[in-house]
C-alpha cells in the first residue's frame, strides 16, 4: 500500500526541453523525486511507502520532503523564465 504524490507546475516561458533539462540536473544532485515533462508542464512524483510500520513521524518528514522539492522545483523554473525575481 502507498501514496502517490503528484503536482504539476505550469511555467509560463520555460520550454519543454528546459524543464527536463533542469529535472535532470535537480535529479543528478538529489535523486529525491521523479520529475518529468508533460504537455508543457513539469510534473514532479513521488511515492510513500505505507507497510503497516509507517509512523506519523515518517509520513510527515516525506510530505514535508516532496512539499520543499516541488517549492525549490517551482521557484528556480519561475525565476528562470523571468516571471519572479
Amino acid at each position: 500500500e502507498g501514496i502517490t504524490l503528484t503536482a504539476r507546475v505550469t511555467v509560463p516561458g520555460s520550454t519543454p526541453a528546459g524543464m527536463l533539462d533542469h529535472a535532470n540536473r535537480f535529479n543528478r544532485d538529489q535523486a529525491a523525486v521523479f520529475m518529468f515533462e508533460d504537455s508543457g508542464h513539469l510534473v514532479v512524483s513521488d511515492d510513500v511507502i505505507l507497510d503497516g510500520g509507517v509512523s506519523e513521524a515518517n509520513l510527515e518528514v516525506s510530505l514535508a520532503t516532496f512539499s520543499t522539492v516541488l517549492r525549490q522545483n517551482r521557484d528556480f523554473l519561475l525565476r528562470a523564465a523571468g516571471v519572479i525575481p
